[in-house]
């Protein structure tokens, strides 16, 4: 197992995308896609077929099976297949992942029992009704800080457990690559100071001695996203940390990460959050 400093540790972002128990609706029975996050499934009943990276992989009942983070797939499940599934972000400050897999892998219920048990907690802690489709989204649903806080440690303790059981099977949890100096600096300035508005390519050209084209190819090979994309996420996360932990006052939230109105504001936090900021502010997940 690779060893970190503690501080170094602190710095790995994980947060949970999709969890959820049973069988999954039709649309979601066919897909191709290629996501910057890890999905693992328990398969209770049925099988899974996958294609990932253009190779085949069939996920009898009774097996689990982890997907890499950025791999070209494509999922067949039949009707009558049931599963755990939990999807999620698991990445260093810039994102690179945390766990580097040559291929999915992929093992047996039964000796990695506690594996697939914590999974199905963390799915019945996000969606306790599994019928209540828009619950299966974290970010769409509203718990009191004790559920949401169960729901961080069954999610860190999942983590662990996965550790344990995929790297011996050839997955390797690597230190961060060295990120690109010209973009460091724009990296560094977004993550301390994120704000909405458009960004600032024009000042970074004379920072990184390059163009708006070659900062943002630079930012999808460090981050597998756009600028954008980024700053998006960085101030998710913002907005989160500063309504959920300190008594600041909403207006002045909405003003200090450049919202033009409260308005603006509570628009922003309904498309990216799924909430109101009110209802951030009442203790929502």
């Amino acid at each position: 197992m690779v060893r970190f400093p503690l501080d170094t540790l602190r710095t790995i972002e994980s947060r949970i995308i999709i969890a959820y128990a049973g069988r999954p609706e039709p649309r979601m029975r066919d897909i191709r896609n290629r996501n910057p996050y890890y999905t693992f499934w328990w398969v209770k009943r049925g099988e899974a077929r996958l294609q990932i990276d253009a190779r085949p992989y069939n996920v009898a009942a009774g097996q689990w099976v982890l997907i890499p983070a950025m791999a070209d797939r494509h999922h067949l499940l039949d009707e009558s297949t049931e599963l755990v599934s939990l999807s999620f972000h698991w990445a260093w400050p810039f994102g690179e992942p945390v766990l580097r897999m040559p291929a999915p892998a992929i093992g047996d219920g039964k000796s990695a029992r506690s594996l697939c048990h914590q999974a199905s907690l963390v799915a019945r802690l996000v969606c306790p009704n599994p019928l209540d489709i828009s619950s299966r989204h974290l970010r769409s649903g509203v718990y009191d800080l004790l559920t949401y806080s169960k729901i961080l440690a069954a999610f860190q303790t999942f983590l662990i457990h996965l550790c344990h059981v995929v790297v011996p099977l050839g997955s390797q949890i690597v230190r961060p690559d060295e990120i690109d100096p010209r973009l460091t600096p724009i990296l560094t300035e977004l993550t301390r100071s994120p704000s909405i508005g458009p960004l600032p390519f024009d000042r970074w050209r004379g920072v990184a001695g390059i163009g708006r084209e070659q900062i943002d190819r630079l930012a999808r090979q460090h981050l597998g996203m756009s600028l954008h994309a980024w700053r998006t996420r960085l101030l998710e996360r913002e907005i989160r940390r500063r309504l959920l932990s300190s008594a600041a006052v909403i207006k002045a939230v909405a003003a200090d990460l450049g919202f033009v109105d409260s308005s603006h504001f509570n628009r922003w936090c309904v498309q990216h959050l799924g909430l109101r900021p009110s209802q951030l502010r009442g203790g929502a997940a």
